[in-house]
């Protein structure tokens, strides 16, 4: 008869056999025959579970992040981000994302200068485990220009990536930590599909309305109007 006791040991009565995970037991040679196996029976024949490990990370909060800045173990031309405690590599950036992000900031600074801040793929502090680095961000204008702490949710009007291979980092990744955060309006500039997608009304962890705008379309972005074919250079 063969009874199979995953992950377990039988020492009485019993040889073992680990590879196959069972264990071979001679029925005909105990005193009384095997049925079933239960925890009053294991403890009488010494089989012993063997313990399993649980692995757990070890996160990196936004202040060890800056310290490890501080210290030298990021280099200053290091291009990374923090996202849920993991420091993240950023991609590289081709010349068409490069040239979509310029198109869009020569667009929006007259539009914006004064009543808002433009901020060029520099951190935005989400929380303790999150301080991504968008492509833009526009925040609340202060006349200090966050010069003493980088801008939190609050301080964010609108975040933008452009996005080519990174397409599904800033989709199923970073969405929904700025949609979490209450960032109102999050654009995700789809350079391989040509389009840009506009999520907006942030619940939990997801945006409730998501938008599509194709080249020929007008969109609109804080109340200003603009070109779709415009801001990806059709």
């Amino acid at each position: 008869m063969i009874i199979f006791v995953p992950s377990l040991i039988l020492f009485n009565r019993c040889a073992p056999s680990i590879k196959m995970k069972k264990v071979i037991c001679n029925v005909s040679s105990a005193k009384r025959p095997i049925k079933s196996i239960n925890f009053r029976m294991l403890r009488k024949n010494k089989i012993y579970s063997m313990a399993s490990t649980v692995i757990s990370k070890r996160l990196i909060s936004s202040e060890e992040y800056h310290k490890m800045e501080e210290t030298g173990m990021l280099k200053p031309n290091e291009k990374v981000e923090l996202i849920n405690g993991e420091i993240y590599n950023m991609s590289p950036i081709g010349s068409k994302h490069a040239s979509i992000v310029e198109q869009m900031v020569e667009l929006w600074i007259p539009t914006f200068t004064g009543n808002a801040i433009l901020r060029i793929q520099n951190p935005v502090h989400i929380d303790q485990w999150n301080e991504p680095e968008p492509d833009l961000a526009i925040l609340a204008y202060r006349q200090d220009r966050y010069n003493m702490a980088h801008p939190e949710p609050a301080d964010v009007l609108a975040v933008i990536e452009v996005s080519d291979t990174t397409y599904e980092y800033d989709k199923n990744v970073k969405l929904p930590i700025y949609a979490s955060s209450r960032i109102p309006i999050y654009w995700i500039v789809n350079l391989t599909k040509e389009v840009i997608e506009v999520y907006s009304n942030p619940r939990r962890n997801q945006y409730d309305v998501r938008v599509l705008y194709h080249p020929g379309d007008e969109i609109s972005l804080l109340g200003n109007i603009f070109e779709v074919s415009e801001i990806l250079i059709l």
